[in-house]
């Protein structure tokens, strides 16, 4: 096992009903931390990963039902041997987990580390996915059979049994062998999932041995066939960088995993190690936030206990190596609550969309018009869209920030009834303060903590939203582009990179100047007809086209933002710079 790159399953099933429907410590009674009887939030079974339909709060009205599940929330590198304790246990619950896993010492994947752990597990109303040495046996091709069929005999009537750990980071080369895995336990123990945790796209090639990361994923689920399925990227680098690929992994996660009807996990960085710095709380809320707006099941922590030293340089993590709660303990009992709040309705909703908001980084877009969110300015948000219930729709919106807050008046396509969001500290939706109407439902004004989230239901039937930015204009500097959006609503914003003709989704080539210092427009679908005038701004120079019927004509020289007809939409006003005008 890979300590680095650990795959702990965080997965989204019901107090009482394991993600497969297998009986969980929720039912039954088991203590619960506070000595009483653990706590069974489900009035109704709703399969496998739901807690069932449970009447929707708001301000104190009992309204439609609205199905409900768990956020699970787990952790790599449980107590060694020597820790393990109900104490110890407790202590894990107390911080928020839902879900248990081995030490990562090397010495307790055996079956009495396993069912001591099972047991106190189920005392504390935790669940747990067990790792054994037998099933890296059978992994490996010995005794495959025998080895299978004894861990089955071994745990699968333990009422904390969630699952079996499978395998950490497999080459496509090892999925076979991983599917017989998979398939073997399956047949023999329905009730319980084998669970494998993923590579990410910063591993080599020959890691990943496929040519591109979607080819892996998508590999991945059509040869395993997984109930679940997670997979780690660590983004906090030393020096304060960021690994730039964050968004793409999960944008390819969760297509893939949509496309699969799989449910996925993200691992969320707990610890400092070769290349990564020690994570703030914000930074690991903020892995929580995204992980939820692209319709995430669940976090996993990487580490819980402080692994053994070893090249990797290690430093504590939310409990260090003499067993003390470090600072993260506090932080991450806080953020969990959290997303086990805004996890509870998203987890059995449906990921229909994301868009990014502001700056759009690898792997992300922009919104498409229409959709039942509209963010007139450029606030850097995630915007998830989900659809729930009979014709509802959630939007969770997540702060993309993780250092500074960030606020945005927010239009919201709701005629049904007034918009909900959810309190977190009662976890109860109440209606949304208005600022006024729009011409496709509601505006609100929304304000964010760094890397907090905000839920937000419309009840159905939910309109089209705002069409929103009428153009994206590429600008084109000695043969490198960038995209900015242009939105009459607050004028211009930088996006990203962009190569020639980088139109998003809803937005058509409009015209272009095709040269090193030139430019390209996307006007919206339905402004094609209409002429635009950009201005294109070359060392502090300006020079005027006209767009009209898919083509570009030269004007003239002009002045910032001269505008022969019609008005403004928007400018970048800098020496490289340009201006856009519709009529």
């Amino acid at each position: 096992m890979d300590v680095r790159r650990p795959l702990l399953l965080l997965g989204l099933i019901p107090l009482a009903c394991g993600s497969d429907g297998a009986s969980s410590p929720g039912q039954g009674g088991p203590a619960s931390p506070e000595g009483g009887a653990a706590e069974d939030a489900r009035a109704v079974d709703g399969g496998p990963f739901l807690d069932g339909a449970l009447p929707l709060e708001t301000g104190g009205d009992v309204t439609a039902p609205l199905p409900t599940g768990r956020f699970r929330i787990a952790m790599w590198c449980g107590p060694p041997a020597n820790e393990m304790t109900q104490a110890r246990v407790l202590e894990i619950r107390k911080a928020g987990f839902t879900t248990m896993s081995n030490a990562c010492d090397g010495a307790t994947y055996v079956p009495s580390y396993d069912s001591l752990m099972l047991s106190l597990a189920a005392n504390a109303g935790l669940d747990v996915i067990v790792s054994d040495q037998r099933i890296q046996d059978a992994l490996a091709g010995t005794n495959a059979a025998a080895n299978l069929d004894a861990v089955v005999a071994d745990y699968s009537k333990s009422p904390a049994l969630a699952g079996y750990f499978v395998g950490d980071e497999p080459s496509a080369g090892s999925f076979p062998a991983v599917a017989s895995v998979v398939s073997w336990l399956a047949s023999r123990d329905a009730a319980h999932f084998a669970y494998t945790n993923l590579l990410p796209d910063y591993a080599s090639a020959g890691q990943l041995g496929t040519a591109t990361y979607d080819d892996y994923v998508s590999q991945f689920l059509s040869t395993v066939k997984p109930a679940i399925f997670s997979y780690d990227y660590y983004p906090f680098l030393t020096g304060g960088a960021d690994a730039p690929t964050f968004f793409a992994d999960m944008a390819v996660v969760r297509a893939r995993a949509l496309a699969a009807k799989t449910p996925f996990f993200q691992f969320t960085q707990a610890i400092s190690y070769n290349g990564h710095r020690a994570t703030t709380a914000a930074e690991k809320l903020w892995v929580g936030t995204e992980t939820l707006a692209y319709g995430g099941a669940g976090v996993s922590y990487f580490t819980y206990w402080t692994p053994p030293q070893t090249t990797e340089s290690f430093g504590a993590a939310i409990i260090d190596s003499s067993g003390n709660e470090t600072s993260q303990y506090a932080e991450v009992t806080a953020i969990n609550s959290t997303l086990s709040a805004f996890g509870k309705y998203l987890v059995p909703a449906t990921s229909t969309a994301v868009f990014h908001n502001g700056p759009l980084a690898s792997g992300t877009v922009p919104r498409v018009p229409g959709a039942p969110v509209y963010v007139p300015s450029p606030a850097p948000l995630t915007v998830g869209i989900f659809s729930v219930g009979a014709g509802d729709v959630y939007a969770f919106l997540a702060n993309r920030d993780y250092a500074n807050p960030t606020e945005s008046d927010i239009d919201l396509a709701t005629t049904a009834a007034p918009p909900e969001a959810l309190d977190v500290a009662s976890g109860v939706f109440t209606p949304m303060m208005t600022t006024g109407a729009s011409a496709n439902g509601t505006k609100v004004h929304v304000s964010l903590p760094p890397a907090d989230g905000l839920l937000v239901h419309m009840r159905g039937p939910v309109p089209p939203g705002a069409l929103g930015a009428e153009a994206f204009v590429g600008t084109v500097r000695a043969n490198t582009g960038t995209l900015d959006v242009v939105d009459s609503s607050f004028g211009d914003a930088t996006l990203r990179p962009a190569s020639w003709n980088d139109c998003p989704a809803g937005y058509t080539l409009a015209g272009r100047d095709f040269q090193s210092n030139g430019f390209f427009l996307c006007a919206r679908n339905d402004l094609l007809a209409r002429t635009f005038y950009v201005g294109n701004v070359v060392m502090d120079v300006g020079t005027l086209y006209t767009i009209t019927s898919g083509a570009a004509a030269i004007q003239g020289s002009a002045a910032w933002d001269a505008c022969p007809k019609g008005k403004l939409l928007g400018h970048r006003f800098e020496s490289n710079g340009f201006w856009l005008c519709i009529e």
